[in-house]
């Protein structure tokens, strides 16, 4: 079981500079990667036998757009095959243990890139194989943006990673030593006391406001299991959750998530009258002091609203239960650009609400303490009566239930969260996979199917 423990650092006007130098050395070196990948590229293309094989495959694809028979798409997919294993037996596409060897011949040649710890610099080249595996990944699922990876800025690099560490303990602080960067010391109260072998990976992050310490350890797995019943959740805008057993959240007006918002437009304001706001001119000391306070107050809110979500998903596990069934939502589709205002509204409202993050807590603290997260299609959820399980599709988006077929009242998140219980339920008793989207929907046709819908609201 994989856990990471994030802690406040401490350290010293001297290691703040060290750590700043050394996020521009990670900048620089993932540019020289990439320069590095794009040469390799070209230089392997402008081959004599790279381009034959370019020119075979230009033919196939013309020959398939005339027209597209099977023997054509085969020619085709022949065609890229021998064109692709050809650049990438000349060299043009430089694996991670390329780039690293380089890194070691660049390391004894200049003193300025030896002063630094290697396995912490090697952390840009794994970010930029990621990168490029996630670049191929999505060229061959066919997406308009594939999404290059791109040259960084100075302040773009905020973090490294390195797996070459010790934690030293003394008292209630403990402390980590990264080569030619310096020391960092927090408080390590809750950090497991572990063999060093567990101990799997340091990342260091600079924000706004604080560097933070983070330690990825792995911990044995949990032989315990929660024996309380499991639960239903239904997220909303309006009420951020509602529970199968009838608790519901404060309305979003008592419960808001972002506390700052009119100081953060008032500093937006503000820096954008400051001199260096317009395309092209330079940045004025002014302009820097303003963005690093507009910086500052966005950590604010976003370690607020983490900080509460950190508290409803432990009241969650440790009061109510380690079982849970949620909705499956799909939030990057629900939060698409929108032409009118009210779409606008809409996203920011669901973003501010954390549904992605709550979840995502809910399901490591689940874990954890015994229990799972079952994942679920939230299909018709909010139209679905939890007594008769037929869907009133003609129920508008605030009306409460109201059942035409029975009769049944209730308030509608609640009963769409006794509704993702029954789908849960379906869905694990059929075989479906706990984190997979579970596509059980109620369907409850005759006696004995209504029986054990009714059944499972009313344990």
């Amino acid at each position: 079981m994989i856990r990471t423990y994030r802690f406040a650092a401490k350290v010293s006007p001297f290691t703040h500079r060290r750590l700043d130098a050394f996020l521009l050395e990670v900048m620089l070196l993932w540019n020289m990667a990439l320069t590095h990948r794009k040469e390799a590229y070209k230089e392997a293309t402008e081959l004599d036998e790279a381009k034959r094989l370019k020119g075979i495959l230009d033919n196939a694809i013309a020959e398939e757009s005339k027209e597209a028979t099977a023997e054509n798409k085969k020619a085709v997919k022949e065609a890229k095959k021998e064109y692709w294993d050809c650049i990438k037996e000349n060299g043009g596409f430089p694996s991670y243990e390329d780039q690293c060897k380089h890194l070691t011949r660049l390391r004894r040649e200049h003193v300025q890139h030896e002063m630094w710890s290697a396995p912490a610099q090697r952390s840009a080249l794994d970010r930029l194989h990621k990168a490029y595996q996630a670049f191929i990944k999505r060229l061959k699922e066919g997406k308009k943006k594939a999404g290059f990876p791109r040259y960084k800025t100075e302040g773009r690099v905020r973090s490294f990673e390195t797996e070459s560490f010790s934690i030293q303990r003394s008292g209630k602080f403990h402390a980590v030593s990264v080569k030619g960067v310096g020391r960092f010391r927090f408080n390590g109260d809750y950090l497991p006391n572990l063999e060093k072998e567990r101990y799997k990976k340091l990342r260091i992050v600079k924000t706004a406001k604080r560097i933070w310490i983070m330690v990825v350890c792995e911990l044995p797995d949990l032989q315990i299991a929660d024996p309380r019943e499991d639960m239903g959740m239904d997220l909303g805008v309006t009420h951020l959750y509602a529970f199968s057993d009838g608790t519901l959240a404060p309305e979003k007006t008592d419960h808001k998530m972002v506390a700052n918002g009119r100081e953060i437009k008032k500093r937006q304001r503000k820096l954008s009258k400051a001199k260096g706001a317009k395309k092209g001119e330079a940045k004025s000391n002014n302009y820097k002091k303003k963005q690093l306070a507009l910086a500052k107050k966005k950590q604010e809110d976003k370690e607020r609203r983490r900080g509460k979500l950190h508290e409803l998903t432990s009241w969650m596990v440790s009061e109510k239960t380690a079982k849970w069934h949620v909705e499956d939502l799909l939030i990057q589709f629900m939060t698409m650009a929108g032409k009118s205002s009210q779409k606008k509204g809409l996203n920011r409202a669901i973003l501010e609400m954390g549904w992605g993050i709550l979840v995502a807590m809910l399901i490591y603290k689940a874990e954890s303490a015994g229990g799972w997260v079952n994942k679920v299609n939230p299909r018709d959820t909010s139209k679905t009566c939890s007594k008769c399980g037929r869907i009133n599709s003609h129920m508008k988006r605030r009306d409460p239930m109201d059942c035409i077929y029975c009769g049944h009242k209730a308030h509608r998140d609640v009963d769409a969260a006794k509704v993702v219980r029954i789908k849960g339920r379906e869905a694990l008793v059929g075989g479906a996979s706990r984190h997979a989207r579970c596509e059980a929907t109620l369907a409850v046709r005759g006696a004995p199917a209504h029986a054990g819908a009714t059944l499972a609201v009313s344990a």
